[in-house]
């Protein structure tokens, strides 16, 4: 009974902890809807390609995922260090433990996020760094990755955000064209097939930074505009989920 009350009093305290982290997110995102629904309704449709464009190279940087993410994540995972080593739970619980305390916070919002290689790479290291630990492997066992995923039987990180990822593509896609959304989806894609804002419009020097888009392309294997049509009618964007392997890897 101890166990039982100890398990409750830290799920009451991660849920408010939680709770604190998904209104700041919760904040940031309805900042961001703010600005693009300015452009699209008050402005000029040529200023509001721009300020779409601008608006999403800058998610990149608004949400881009830093290390107190995986900072606060990683307290959650050593608060529960007992439960880890709790003999009288099962793997599965703790497998559930881990998914809905500790990934939750790993994973909330990614949805929106523009992975970059080094993000991709910290996720995953700290995914697994936390399967060894529940499984209780030791640095010098030398159990693979591999083997570590055919334990738990978990989904890979970086593909639960893919999907994500692409429920939201689809889920905008079959918004009516009238909302803000879908006019915002619109015009991110006129901007990200280089249709210019304007005729004296001119792309600012620099490599072209990788946007939100370019991830829906690499999920799906078609173009943002096939992408969108393809979008329209869930049966078929179903069948392109990324986890479902119709995605080019």
């Amino acid at each position: 009974m101890a166990a039982v009350r100890h398990l409750e009093f830290l799920k009451v305290l991660i849920f408010v902890r939680m709770t604190v982290i998904t209104f700041s997110i919760c904040r940031g995102t309805l900042n961001f809807i703010d600005d693009i629904c300015r452009a699209t309704r008050m402005h000029s449709a040529d200023y509001a390609v721009a300020r779409c464009s601008s608006v999403c190279m800058s998610v990149t940087r608004r949400y881009r995922i830093e290390s107190k993410r995986l900072h606060i994540s990683s307290k959650f995972f050593h608060h529960l260090d007992n439960d880890w080593c709790q003999l009288r739970l099962s793997f599965s619980t703790k497998l559930r433990i881990y998914t809905s305390l500790v990934q939750s916070v790993v994973l909330c919002g990614s949805e929106k996020w523009t992975m970059r290689k080094v993000d991709s790479d910290r996720i995953q290291s700290f995914h697994m760094q936390a399967l060894r630990r529940i499984l209780g492997i030791r640095w010098y066992d030398k159990v693979c990755n591999a083997e570590v995923n055919e334990r738990t039987k978990l989904p890979v990180l970086l593909s639960l955000i893919a999907d994500r990822r692409h429920s939201l593509f689809g889920h905008i896609c079959r918004l009516q064209e009238n909302t803000p959304a879908s006019q915002a989806l619109q015009l991110s894609i006129e901007a990200h097939i280089s249709t210019p804002p304007a005729a004296d419009w001119k792309r600012p020097p620099g490599p072209p930074r990788r946007n939100w888009l370019q991830q829906v392309e690499e999920d799906t294997g078609l173009s943002v505009g096939a992408a969108r049509i393809a979008g329209q009618d869930r049966s078929i964007w179903r069948t392109l989920r990324p986890s479902a392997g119709q995605a080019q890897q």
